[in-house]
């Protein structure tokens, strides 16, 4: 089930197996991806978090047999305050629309 998705993990990036088929992806700075895994593809929602000491950016993705598929929202912080958010509107993995 696992096989796809863990094959293009880079190194040194620890796996977590949640409830449900959900995954938990950490890797060395700390960074990480949680969402569900069906057939080795994403699957529904992926909230993603970016850090560099500090918390820089969360983005909340919708994946539709491995594609985003549906709304991404992005929220960028500088210095743990809220910068910007931004959203993206994905049909079969393209970009159809971008607000600020």
């Amino acid at each position: 089930m696992y096989a796809n998705l863990s094959a293009r993990v880079k190194k040194g990036t620890k796996i977590e197996f949640l409830q449900n088929g959900h995954l938990r992806f950490i890797n060395k700075n700390g960074n990480t991806q949680e969402g569900l895994v069906v057939n080795g593809k994403r699957e529904g929602i992926w909230i993603f978090s970016k850090f560099n000491n500090n918390l820089q950016r969360i983005e909340h993705c919708t994946f539709l047999h491995g594609r985003k598929n549906g709304i991404q929202v992005t929220i960028k912080f500088e210095e743990g305050v809220v910068q910007r958010i931004y959203s993206l509107y994905f049909v079969n993995g393209r970009i159809r629309s971008m607000k600020n």
